[in-house]
């Protein structure tokens, strides 16, 4: 006789043993650029853009999903400054290995946003992504986009590239999350903020060296965590184009200065355009990380705004500044700098969204500290057309300034696990 029984039974029957359904967890991957659409030429950003440039050339905008890591890309949005224009259009679609997928939308006429809710697509570890738009009828050639979707995975994770070359000679810096346009020698200039709790593994380099460095030629690639190597680490060299460390791990507990070194020995062969990727395993599932630092520093008169992501230049203006968010839960805001703002003087650094302005989420570097946190608040972000930037104030006695570094915790609560329906003969 066959006998239906729910899990929250089984433990009335021997042998019988709890098999609960495993949920992915969801994180938000948002962009902005300060370069304009173009009106009438196909363009491709990295899908986490920081600030950078739209490109003509696909290759100059690829970022890469980590070794070892696959999931899917959903819920994509975004968000124009200046609508197309009667009978015009741009269509945003994301790119995978250089094909177009299934995730699409377009702005039309008078619209200033769009979304595809709808479709999924999958990726598999180690994949190219690109953001591409394309114009139709001459749209408006002075809108600046923000964007944001979905990752769904067992993980988060972290990408960026770069159009820059990697120079032959000397160690050099890069963001790992979003990237820059190109490298630089100093740490300070690159380094970003990790707020979350969590473990780093899986890193994944390529380069669009057909042919590799050459023989007896290399690049190390290292994350570097506090200024020290975290041990993280893969090399580059002689015909290949790629590396990856399947085996270091990093734990981090909030608080790290992040950036991702890269070493030429040999006088290697230049490449043009270089993307990574990394793993990051979250001490809390539903947890994600936000990087930042700015390429400039905050002005010591007035009240100014940086992407919430990555990081670019500090501007007067908030709306050139917004990245588009999806629906979650942001905390944990960490703040660096590079030096003090001086006695009796201060940086107010504060989360905004943009239909309510100042949120809870904020916190002041003052007198000769050189960081400041605020883990006791949260931020709900429900409405799914807000945008976000990080403003920074100066105290009234102009402090000195310097780079600053942030990273936040984006949180997406997983979906809860299942009792299963158990089958005894």
């Amino acid at each position: 006789m066959r006998r239906l029984f729910l899990v929250g039974f089984m433990a009335l029957w021997s042998g019988l043993v709890l098999i609960p359904t495993a949920y992915a967890m969801d994180q938000p991957i948002f962009g902005g650029t300060l370069d304009n659409l173009s009106g009438t030429a196909t363009e491709y950003v990295r899908i986490n853009d920081n600030g950078q440039t739209w490109h003509g050339t696909i290759a100059r905008s690829y970022t890469a999903v980590p070794a070892n890591v696959s999931g899917k890309f959903k819920n994509l949005k975004v968000h124009v400054t200046i609508a197309p224009g009667a009978g015009t259009s741009y269509a945003f679609t994301l790119m995978v290995d250089g094909v177009a997928s299934a995730l699409t939308c377009t702005i039309s006429d008078t619209a200033i946003a769009c979304s595809d809710t709808t479709n999924q697509v999958t990726v598999t570890e180690k994949q190219t992504l690109s953001l591409r738009s394309v114009p139709t009828g001459t749209p408006s050639s002075l809108a600046d986009a923000t964007w944001s979707m979905l990752w769904e995975g067992s993980s988060a994770i972290v990408i960026g590239g770069t159009p820059g070359n990697l120079v032959n000679s000397g160690t050099q810096y890069e963001k790992i999350s979003g990237g820059d346009s190109s490298g630089s020698g100093t740490i300070a200039a690159r380094s970003q903020l990790n707020a979350t709790a969590g473990t780093l593994k899986n890193l994944y380099v390529a380069t669009d060296l057909p042919s590799g460095p050459g023989t007896g030629k290399s690049y190390q690639f290292n994350v570097i965590v506090d200024g020290t190597a975290s041990g993280i680490t893969c090399t580059i060299s002689d015909a290949a184009a790629n590396c990856e460390d399947a085996t270091n791990t990093k734990a981090l507990t909030g608080g790290e200065e992040i950036v991702l070194e890269h070493v030429p020995s040999g006088t290697p062969t230049a490449a043009d355009n270089t993307w990574w990727g990394i793993e990051f395993v979250p001490t809390t599932s539903g947890e994600s990380p936000v990087w930042g630092g700015d390429n400039d520093s905050p002005g010591t008169l007035d009240t100014e705004y940086n992407f919430v992501h990555g990081g670019e230049i500090w501007d007067a203006g908030e709306s050139s500044m917004y990245q588009l968010n999806q629906v979650c839960t942001l905390r944990d805001l960490y703040v660096k700098a590079a030096g003090a703002p001086g006695s009796t003087k201060s940086f107010t650094f504060t989360l905004r969204t943009s239909d309510a302005g100042n949120s809870l989420l904020g916190c002041a570097v003052s007198d000769t500290a050189t960081t400041c946190n605020d883990t006791a608040d949260d931020i709900s972000i429900t409405d799914t057309d807000n945008r976000l930037s990080i403003s920074s104030v100066p105290s009234a006695t102009a402090p000195t300034t310097g780079r600053y570094y942030w990273g936040m915790t984006a949180f997406i609560q997983p979906a809860s696990t299942r009792n299963r329906l158990i089958v005894v003969d």
